[in-house]
């Protein structure tokens, strides 16, 4: 071979030349089965493919990938770090810092959050995500007012982000602002957008506003729609309970209990049920049993939160290199 290259005027590859392409060949299979681990939930897997592509050569989509991985394996620290180091490496890029913002609320890193938000915005004006995503962090640290500026940004830029509605409107409720945020929500069921969550919402607008009657028929229409909104039925409940409507209390609690199990919340509507009847030891035992059923719903929400990082184990087991 050697022989017809020099005949032919051919030039032998140097062994830079050589590695280069045995590095871009690699970092072609790690980011390959790095994909293909990801699609079959093998988040470890995909991790530790992704890791040994980027320390080939930078990649912006492996780097996205990477960032989806620890996301999906429930590791949103080391996800977060990626996330900025894409910010970085990617300065001119909107996408990175407001997915990167989106990861440090749910981490309740509010300072660095309003600084993505900030820089995504400054990046790409016209988008409404960092907007929306401002005023989720102001609802969560009290600034209703910064929030419903930033909502009110949000819908201005999409009027077709339905979730800066309803998201507008759960800030509205936090400042007593009731019409405005019943006109927020029947605003998204004029664009057909109602919702469980916006059905249950415009119920306890107009419990607020005194309306218990629309309260109900809106409650009603969430258990009709969705049998397993446990928070529907304790509202029902407890309108009942305040009306003395005591039987169909009774029958609703019971309805909920069949549906979805005893849990804390209907428990409590019951002791509230036994109490108006003067039954003071039954109410008792139920305080008790709520509490007891609140510890174990809190336990519950901790292992599912957990979840996927046993699976992370699982998978962490086994090494895809050996």
């Amino acid at each position: 071979m050697g022989f017809f290259k020099k005949l032919f005027g051919g030039k032998e590859p140097s062994e830079e030349e050589r590695e280069q392409k045995r590095d871009a060949n690699s970092f072609d299979t790690l980011k390959y089965n790095g994909l293909q681990a990801l699609r079959m939930g093998k988040t470890g897997h995909a991790i530790t493919y992704l890791t040994h592509a980027l320390d080939i050569q930078e990649d912006e989509e492996a780097h996205t990938m990477l960032v989806n991985a620890y996301i999906r394996d429930n590791d949103l620290e080391s996800a977060a770090e990626v996330a900025k180091e894409l910010c970085e490496l990617y300065p001119e890029n909107a996408n990175h810092p407001l997915s990167l913002a989106q990861l440090l609320f749910q981490l309740e890193q509010y300072d660095e959050m309003e600084s993505a938000c900030v820089r995504g915005i400054s990046l790409d004006e016209s988008r409404s995500a960092g907007h929306y995503l401002l005023a989720e962090k102001h609802l969560a640290t009290g600034k209703l007012e910064e929030a419903e500026q930033e909502a009110s940004a949000a819908i201005a830029l999409h009027p077709e982000s339905y979730d800066s509605y309803q998201l507008r409107a759960r800030v509205y409720q936090q400042e007593q602002k009731y019409e405005e945020a019943l006109a927020d929500l029947e605003h998204l069921q004029s664009e057909g957008q109602t919702s469980d969550e916006v059905l249950l919402l415009r119920g306890e607008l107009l419990e607020s506003t005194g309306d218990d009657s629309a309260a109900m028929e809106s409650y009603r229409e969430v258990v009709a729609e969705n049998p397993f909104m446990r928070s529907a039925y304790v509202r029902i409940a407890r309108l009942q309970v305040r009306q003395e409507q005591y039987e169909d209390a009774e029958t609703t609690i019971n309805d909920a209990i069949e549906q979805n199990g005893e849990y804390a919340q209907i428990i409590l509507a019951r002791k509230e049920l036994k109490g108006a009847l003067g039954d003071a030891d039954g109410a008792t035992e139920d305080a008790a049993l709520a509490s007891k059923l609140q510890a174990e719903e809190e336990v519950a929400e901790h292992k599912e939160a957990n979840l996927e990082q046993e699976i992370k184990e699982k998978y962490s087991s086994i090494n895809p290199f050996q």
